[in-house]
């Protein structure tokens, strides 16, 4: 998906990332309309059923995997059970096949020379951008360098973009959980996070200054926080919201040092108990986020 809107709107010196597996989204109604069509269509090609939504092809360059997707309407990827068979449910995805699409017609050229033809819908860049911010969370650091490309088209490309209302100032359904995401994601990066993720003429300072011009809209913060038992409450500026611990607009790094005194028996260096002794400790940290 990411490598053909590159095509569609190119931009030079920036690295592709390429793909051997394919996804194929839908709803689930027209997913249960067409499981056996869709199904004897991918086994004539020669692909065979791995698991539920899995189809896998092997070739003399390794394994082609095809994932059939469903949509969550919440905002955590899940397992969906259609027609008796279980699915890869995604946040994200009911608004990216509700909306207009970009019609790619594509031409490849193989590794033997042969060249093919095909055409497929894909997701225009808003949604594409969303798709990606609900899904890198619970995924590896290709989501992250996925948006990386996207918001560096929509900052080279954005006369010609039609759709893009993340910066709106009310967000609501999808577009305001991305946005609530991405804000996410950019405290995560100044933390020296997905530092992996940024190759070639991407860099991190640069991703999240894109983020933080082209989705600007006023997010709300969902009930389920992105992160297990960390709940970070977005506001206007990722740096300056409350703090977890109740210290309201301090930056409680270890410049901030507190004293306290430690009533507990230590001992000294000889061994010997010691009296009531006087420690410095850092202030309040921040809560470490891990994936």
């Amino acid at each position: 998906m990411v490598q053909l809107l590159q095509h569609i709107y190119p931009f030079e010196g920036w690295q592709l990332r390429g793909t051997t597996d394919a996804a194929a989204g839908m709803e689930k109604q027209a997913l249960i309309a067409s499981a056996e069509h869709l199904h004897q269509n991918l086994l004539s090609l020669g692909y065979e059923l791995e698991k539920s939504n899995r189809y896998t092809m092997t070739t003399a360059k390794g394994l082609l995997d095809v994932d059939i997707l469903v949509p969550s309407y919440d905002n955590a990827r899940q397992t969906s059970e259609v027609a008796g068979r279980a699915f890869d449910a995604v946040p994200g995805l009911h608004f990216t096949v509700v909306t207009d699409a970009v019609i790619a017609h594509t031409t490849a050229t193989l590794a033997a020379g042969e060249t093919i033809g095909f055409t497929v819908p894909i997701p225009d860049i808003e949604a594409a951008v969303v798709l990606k911010a609900l899904a890198w969370h619970s995924r590896t650091d290709k989501d992250v360098t996925d948006l990386a490309t996207l918001f560096e088209i929509v900052h080279q490309h954005c006369a010609q973009i039609q759709r893009w209302k993340l910066a709106d100032p009310n967000l609501s359904g999808a577009r305001n959980d991305a946005v609530v995401a991405l804000r996410l994601l950019i405290a995560n990066i100044d933390r020296g996070r997905w530092s992996r993720a940024f190759t070639g003429s991407a860099t991190p300072s640069r991703f999240s200054a894109l983020i933080r011009r082209y989705a600007s809209g006023q997010a709300q913060q969902t009930k389920r926080p992105y992160h297990r038992g960390v709940i970070l409450r977005c506001t206007k500026n990722p740096h300056d919201r409350p703090h977890p611990m109740g210290s309201p607009r301090r930056e409680t790094t270890a410049r901030h040092i507190r004293r306290h005194r430690d009533t507990r028996t230590r001992p000294r260096h000889d061994g010997r108990p010691a009296s009531t002794q006087v420690h410095e400790r850092p202030g309040p940290h921040r809560p470490t986020h891990h994936r």
